[in-house]
């Protein structure tokens, strides 16, 4: 039966839990199959100016699934959130990718940024999910693609575009909300990972507080650093009674 160290543990009716919140490593001493549950980092939210708006940054994919650990070391990479740009020009950072056994989470997309008289907002960035567009004065950026999360919102003449989450793809011109994140119940309690940041036409631009979600874009602040990530391994308990040194015996 599957038995580990390394993270914090948490230890249910049924279920043994390790939580990482930042890089480290999860020491098998029993080989097994186990649950997990990865994000990556949130990406910051692009730069503004005295104008025009900047897009947010896009959250980090959320992986979960199972996996069938060998004994010894498995490093985990827990991806932080990209810096957020607060200058014209400068487009959010991409949330970092979050890594285990073989598995990869990618990082989200940068948040556009807004430009002056004469000049094109950038369209966010590309990532696990898309990051909002900025705008400008003469034309306002796309939002970027996510995969296999949803994209950024479009900005428009109205406002820039929210950044795409796991649940929902982020809100265009007039409105800037970030894309949804999604519930997950790993840890023993059910928790919401991997939303959107929002524009400055929703929630002043605020940066959602759950894992591994996207910068917001408040104004004219400007963009505010991703939420860093998160990974989570489950699996069933050993037996009351009955120490992992037993059925290493039994190995």
């Amino acid at each position: 039966m599957t038995y580990c160290t390394g993270g914090t543990v948490v230890e249910t009716a049924t279920k043994r839990i390790h939580t990482f919140t930042a890089s480290d490593t999860l020491v098998c001493l029993n080989p097994g199959d186990v649950e997990y549950l990865m994000a990556a980092g949130g990406a910051g939210g692009g730069g503004t100016n005295a104008i025009n708006y900047a897009g947010a940054g896009a959250a980090g994919e959320l992986k979960t699934g199972s996996t069938t650990l060998t004994a010894g070391d498995k490093p985990i990479v827990v991806g932080v959130g990209g810096v957020g740009a607060t200058t014209s020009g400068n487009q959010g950072t991409n949330g970092a990718d979050s890594t285990f056994n073989g598995l990869t989470a990618l990082g989200g997309g940068g948040g556009g940024y807004g430009r002056g008289p004469g000049q094109v907002g950038s369209a966010g960035s590309a990532g696990g999910c898309g990051g909002g567009g900025g705008c400008g004065n003469a034309g306002n950026g796309a939002g970027g693609d996510g995969n296999p999360g949803y994209d950024g919102g479009a900005a428009g003449p109205s406002g820039s575009g929210g950044g795409g989450g796991m649940g929902s793809a982020g809100h265009g011109t007039g409105d800037s909300q970030g894309g949804d994140g999604v519930s997950n119940s790993i840890s023993g309690a059910a928790t919401i990972y991997c939303a959107g940041g929002n524009g400055p036409q929703y929630d002043n631009g605020s940066t959602p507080s759950y894992k591994g979600s996207g910068g917001g874009a408040p104004y004219p602040a400007g963009g505010q650093t991703g939420r860093d990530g998160i990974v989570i391994v489950s699996y069933d308990r050993i037996a009351k009674g009955r120490s992992h040194r037993h059925f290493m015996g039994m190995m």
